[in-house]
């Protein structure tokens, strides 16, 4: 109850004790008025509404308190209640933060399961809490998501993948995630509830890339030595020739025409085979 009801729920029955007995003749009318206006606002202002959903109160046409559970007095011609109900239950939630770097450079992602919900604190409504109530919940889900990855991101700088493997260390990272994540939530009316990390690892486009540039630097090697290994035995062949001969051969070896090359027998492409042949 704000400070205008609880004004008008005891200045009114004071009113009409004063008037009572300003105008003693007119006493028990003043008094059976007033009970007949008290029951009709009663009838008018008591709202119910069931657990756990809370009605958003509007007063004057604005979006004024969060109203609890169970029955609600309104004001008669000042509040109404709105369309918008909040549940306080919590909502589930999980995904995957992904393009993040540890302390050490490596690539890895958070598998995090998550709930959150509406703070059950609240009862004035501040303009972001505003804001909030009206996002769809799948603007609210991408609004968990979005500020979780931002804080994730951050906190992973501070710790090594290997690090991540340990599960003590896991789990003090997050207990600080959950907090500092709630910190940010709690002007918008929200908090995370429960805060689960399955699991902290290289990410697949990591390692296939960290594989790539390994094989690379295999293959350059490998030219490297062949080419050494040319001018040590084949002091008169051009390392170059020699590759370009090789490479030939490979191509042939594997199907594929080669391009006519100096020194080199002409190969006609192979013959193509007609439908129905």
């Amino acid at each position: 109850m704000d400070s205008l009801t609880r004004i008008l729920v005891i200045g009114a029955p004071g009113a009409v004790l004063v008037l009572a007995l300003a105008f003693p003749a007119l006493g028990l009318a003043i008094i059976l008025l007033g009970i007949v206006l008290a029951l009709v606002c009663m009838k008018v202002g008591l709202h119910v509404t069931p657990e756990p959903m809370r009605p958003l109160i509007y007063r004057w046409g604005q979006m004024h308190r969060l109203g609890p559970s169970g029955m609600t007095f309104l004001i008669p011609g000042i509040d109404a209640i709105g369309p918008e109900q909040i549940d306080m239950r919590p909502v589930s939630q999980d995904f995957v933060v992904s393009q993040i770097n540890s302390a050490d450079g490596d690539a890895v992602y958070l598998n995090l399961e998550l709930s959150w919900q509406f703070r059950p604190d609240i009862t004035r409504i501040t303009p972001l809490m505003k804001a909030t109530f009206l996002k769809s919940p799948e603007q609210l889900r991408r609004m968990i998501e979005h500020t979780v990855s931002v804080v994730a991101r951050q906190l992973m700088l501070n710790y090594s993948s290997g690090q991540l493997r340990r599960a003590d260390l896991r789990e003090n990272a997050t207990e600080i995630l959950r907090d500092a994540v709630n910190e940010l939530l709690a002007p918008h009316g929200l908090m995370l509830d429960s805060l689960f990390w399955r699991g902290s690892m290289p990410a697949s486009e990591y390692v296939q890339a960290k594989l790539a540039m390994k094989i690379a630097h295999e293959r350059l090697e490998a030219v490297i030595n062949d080419v050494q290994l040319v001018r040590e035995r084949l002091p008169d062949v051009a390392p170059g020739e020699f590759l370009a001969q090789q490479a030939w051969i490979d191509l042939l070896r594997r199907g594929i025409t080669p391009p006519q090359l100096p020194g080199l027998p002409y190969m006609p492409p192979p013959p193509v085979k007609k439908a129905g042949e």
